[in-house]
């Protein structure tokens, strides 16, 4: 689980061409760009008929389809609560990646696209200023929501739930903003940012639980993560180097408890439980002001503990945490290179003299 990247989702891409939905939503009067879809429409529909910088608001109810959006400052308005995105029988556009061996196919519910070039994939031309919030989006067998290739994309008070690999999935894009979302039940992650050298990311005020990984950066560098919740994963927040280190990220504020959940060995990674804050490479990142209690592995695993900083992990920073009832440790650092600990509340520690 550790190393999967999921390019496979993103190859795919390139495959299909989008479809329209087959209602129009109805419209607000010409030059409001407001677009309101009820009960029984179709919401891609309305984002096709919707110019740049349009509104769409969706009222309550059961929208079974997978979207798409590759314009510019879409707003993607639901109902909290009440406005529910499943996975249509026949799932059709550019992010939806056929079965293997003949099985069926794997979408995700909302994909926001940029220009790519999937040879090299790299960014041509991003797609900007898309905001969603408001939707519970469940049950896809891919992601709830996917961005490749956003730019100052804002995902905000969303409910993702029991999706088969991520909840919230980012790659090669820069000023997200992931604000009081709640990811649950997820495959691989809960919320991923990844191969996204230049991410200024804000991850502030969510909530991640049972999935593998709460809170999963990768091959990201520079931003924050702040006052989020991340319990009863396998590892609450995990930063990982594969292939590029994830660098300038300050993590502050979080609770990170009881992620006890044990994720089986695959033929690609160990099998790990009972992490808190793990960084498996990285530099320049700053830990502080974080609790971090009670991370205790519920079966086996290749590693775990409060704050754990593993192979190649330097220049790091772990200040004023709270760490206590954490198994090997509260602090467990088998780096081998320079990194600070200073001012932690703690009660053991790998090598001792941490707390």
């Amino acid at each position: 689980m550790i190393t999967t990247i999921r390019r496979k989702a993103a190859a795919a891409l390139v495959s299909f061409g989008l479809v329209a939905g087959a209602f129009v939503a109805q419209a607000a009067p010409a030059g409001a760009d407001t677009f309101t879809v009820g009960a029984g429409q179709s919401i891609q529909a309305a984002i096709d008929a919707a110019p740049s910088g349009s509104t769409i608001k969706v009222k309550g109810g059961r929208f079974d389809e997978n979207l798409t959006i590759t314009k510019n400052n879409i707003k993607l308005v639901g109902t909290p609560g009440k406005t529910i995105l499943r996975p249509p029988a026949n799932p059709v556009g550019p992010c939806v990646q056929p079965g293997q061996e003949g099985g069926p196919p794997s979408v995700s519910g909302i994909c926001v696209l940029g220009t790519i070039n999937f040879q090299t994939f790299t960014v041509i031309k991003p797609v900007k200023g898309v905001k969603i919030t408001g939707f519970t989006v469940r049950n896809f067998p891919a992601e709830g929501i996917i961005i490749f290739g956003g730019q100052s994309t804002t995902v905000q008070n969303n409910t993702l739930v029991n999706n088969g690999e991520y909840g919230l999935f980012a790659l090669a894009s820069s000023g997200m903003a992931i604000l009081g979302n709640t990811a649950s039940g997820s495959g691989e992650a809960g919320i991923y940012v990844g191969d996204s050298p230049e991410a200024n990311a804000v991850i502030q005020n969510n909530t991640a639980f049972d999935n593998g990984f709460g809170f999963f950066i990768r091959s990201a560098s520079n931003g924050g993560l702040t006052n989020n919740d991340a319990h009863d994963n396998c590892i609450g927040i995990l930063f990982l180097e594969a292939p590029d280190s994830p660098t300038n990220w300050t993590a502050t504020g979080n609770q990170v408890n009881h992620n006890n959940k044990v994720c089986e060995a695959t033929d690609e990674a160990p099998p790990v439980s009972g992490g808190g804050i793990v960084l498996l490479g990285g530099h320049n990142i700053t830990l502080q002001s974080n609790t971090v209690n009670g991370n205790v592995p519920g079966g086996p695993t290749a590693f775990s503990g409060g704050i754990v900083l593993i192979a190649g992990s330097s220049g790091n920073s772990v200040i004023a945490n709270s760490a206590h009832g954490n198994v090997p440790a509260d602090l467990f650092d088998v780096s081998g290179a320079p990194n600070t600990f200073a001012g932690n509340s703690c009660g053991t520690s790998i090598p001792g003299g941490l707390c």
